[in-house]
C-alpha cells in the first residue's frame, strides 16, 4: 500500500516538475518509478518521448527498444510494432530495429508487411555495403513468397555476388521450373540461358530454350545455343532435327542435309528404323535429287526401303507445296481486298502497289473486323445472298444486283480480316466476275492474275509446281517446307 501512495506522489511531482518546465527532473521522478515498477511500460515510454523533447534521440531510441522487446517478450506483438514504428520515425535506418519489425510481421501472419519491411532493410544493407545481410534479407523474403519472380531472380543474383554460384544456379534453375508452364517466353529464355551459360550440359534447359527460339523463328540464336552445346546435341535426336530445320530455312542445305543424316544414323544405331527413315525422308523432301546419295544409308536401314520413302517425300512435298500455293492465294486475296475495301485510286502513277496497301490500310479496317464479328460478317453476306437470288426471281436486276454487291462487300471484309480459306477466295472471285462495280485498276507491280485461276490468285507456275515469283536474278526462292 505505502508502494502505491509513493507512485502517486511521484506522477505528481513529475507532473509538476514538467509544469515547470524542468524536463530532466521530471524524468529521475519517472525512473524512480521504473526502478519500483519495471513493467510500467507507459511510464518508461513516457520517459523515452521527455528524450526525445531534449533531443537526446540515442537516450529515447535505447528506452523504446527495451520496452518494444518486453512487449514482443510477452506476445503483445501489435504494442511492439507501434513502438518499433516510433523508432524508426526517429532514425528510418537502423537494421536492427527493421529487421526486428519485420520479424514481428511474419509472427503476426502479415507475410506482405513483412517483405516491404524486408525490402527497406534490403536498401539500408546495399548503402552499406552489406552483401551478405543482403543475402540473408532475401533469403527471408522467398521464404515468405516463393511465387514472386522478382524476389526469386534478386535471390539468385545475390548468391552470384557473394560467389556462391552452385545456390544461384539453383535458384534460376528452381523459377524456370516454377514458370516452363505460365511464363512468358522472354523469360523464360532468359532464364535457361542464364543456367546454360554456365551448365552448357544442362540438357533439358537446351531442349526448352532451342523449342522457344525455334517458335519465335529465331533461328540464329537457337544454332548457336546448340552448337555451344554440341557435345549434347549430338545425342539427341530432336536437337538435331531441330538444327537441320533451321540450316534448311537459313538456305544451308549441305549443312541441313548432313544433320538429318546424324539424325538417321543415330536412329539406326538405337534400333529404331521407322525414326530413321523419316529422316532420311525429310532429306528427300528438301532435295528430291539426293536419292542416290543417301541410297546406301537407306539400305543400311532397311533393304528395300528407298523406293518406298522416295514416293512418300513426293506425295508430302506436293501436299506441302499446295499448302503453300493456297496460302498465297489467301493473303493475295485478302491484300486485294483490303484494297477494295479502302478504294484505292485508279490513277496507276499514284497507285499504291497491292503488296503496300494494306500497309496503308490494315490498321482500321482490322480494328473494324474486331467490333463486327467475321461470323457477323458471313450471316450478313448469305442473308444478302438470298436477297439477290429472290430479286432476281422476281426479275428486279438492279436491286439483285445491289444485294450482289453488298455480299462481295461483306466477304472481301471477312477476308481481310484473317478469316477465310480458299473456298472463300473462289467465292470472291466469281462474285467479282458478276457484280459490276467500280474495282482498283491493276498496277505494273500487279499484273491481273490470268482468267482461268482465281483473280485473287498470285502469279504463279503450273499448278503442279506453283511457286513464289522469282527472286533477283530471276531465281525462284526456295519453299519453306516444315520437316518437325
Amino acid at each position: 500500500m505505502t508502494e502505491t501512495i509513493n507512485k502517486e506522489q511521484l506522477l505528481q511531482q513529475a507532473k509538476r516538475s514538467l509544469d515547470e518546465g524542468r524536463i530532466d527532473r521530471a524524468i529521475q521522478e519517472y525512473q524512480r518509478i521504473v526502478a519500483a515498477d519495471p513493467r510500467d511500460y507507459r511510464v518508461r515510454l513516457r520517459i523515452a518521448e521527455l528524450y526525445v523533447r531534449l533531443k537526446q534521440i540515442p537516450k529515447a531510441v535505447h528506452v523504446y527498444q527495451d520496452v518494444a522487446a518486453a512487449y514482443a517478450d510477452e506476445g503483445f506483438y501489435l504494442k511492439a510494432v507501434t513502438v518499433y514504428k516510433n523508432i524508426l520515425r526517429l532514425n528510418p535506418s537502423l537494421r536492427e530495429v527493421n529487421a526486428k519489425l519485420a520479424d514481428l510481421y511474419e509472427k503476426m501472419g502479415l507475410a506482405q508487411d513483412a517483405i516491404n519491411q524486408y525490402q527497406i532493410l534490403v536498401s539500408v544493407s546495399e548503402q552499406k555495403g552489406d552483401h551478405k545481410g543482403v543475402l540473408d534479407v532475401r533469403r527471408r523474403i522467398v521464404a515468405l513468397d516463393p511465387a514472386n519472380i522478382t524476389n526469386r531472380i534478386r535471390l539468385a543474383e545475390s548468391y552470384q555476388v557473394e560467389g556462391q554460384d552452385h545456390a544461384s544456379l539453383q535458384e534460376y534453375e528452381a523459377l524456370a521450373e516454377q514458370l516452363k508452364e505460365s511464363g512468358e517466353a522472354t523469360q523464360l529464355i532468359d532464364l535457361y540461358e542464364k543456367v546454360l551459360a554456365r551448365r552448357p550440359d544442362h540438357h533439358e534447359f537446351l531442349q526448352r530454350v532451342c523449342r522457344l527460339y525455334y517458335r519465335q523463328g529465331e533461328y540464329k540464336k537457337a544454332l548457336r545455343r546448340i552448337e555451344a552445346s554440341a557435345a549434347v546435341a549430338a545425342t539427341d535426336p530432336e536437337l538435331l532435327t531441330m538444327q537441320a530445320e533451321m540450316y534448311w530455312r537459313q538456305n544451308q542445305l549441305e549443312s541441313a542435309k548432313g544433320k538429318w543424316q546424324e539424325v538417321a544414323e543415330l536412329y539406326r544405331r538405337r534400333g529404331e528404323p521407322d525414326q530413321a527413315l523419316a529422316a532420311c525422308e525429310n532429306i528427300l523432301i528438301a532435295a528430291p535429287e539426293a536419292a542416290e546419295t543417301i541410297a546406301e544409308m537407306v539400305e543400311a536401314i532397311r533393304p528395300g526401303a528407298l523406293e518406298a520413302i522416295t514416293q512418300r517425300a513426293a506425295q508430302r512435298r506436293a501436299q506441302q507445296v499446295k499448302a503453300e500455293a493456297e496460302a498465297e492465294q489467301v493473303e493475295y486475296a485478302r491484300k486485294r481486298a483490303a484494297a477494295q475495301i479502302a478504294k484505292v485510286p485508279e490513277t496507276p502513277a499514284k497507285q499504291p502497289t497491292l503488296s503496300q496497301a494494306p500497309r496503308a490500310t490494315a490498321g482500321p479496317l482490322r480494328q473494324q473486323s474486331s467490333e463486327a464479328s467475321t461470323e457477323a460478317l458471313l450471316r450478313k453476306g448469305r442473308a444478302s445472298e438470298e436477297l439477290a437470288k429472290m430479286y432476281e426471281q422476281m426479275g428486279l436486276a438492279d436491286e439483285a444486283e445491289a444485294e450482289w454487291a453488298k455480299v462481295l462487300e461483306s466477304y472481301r471484309r471477312v477476308l481481310v480480316a484473317g478469316a477465310g480459306g480458299p473456298e472463300l477466295v473462289e467465292r470472291v472471285h466469281r462474285l467479282e466476275m458478276r457484280v459490276t462495280i467500280p474495282t482498283a485498276m491493276p498496277t505494273p507491280e500487279e499484273p491481273s492474275a490470268p482468267r482461268d485461276s482465281p483473280a485473287s490468285a498470285p502469279p504463279s507456275k503450273p499448278a503442279s509446281t506453283p511457286t513464289k515469283p522469282a527472286g533477283p536474278g530471276g531465281k525462284s526462292p526456295k519453299k519453306r517446307i516444315s520437316f518437325v
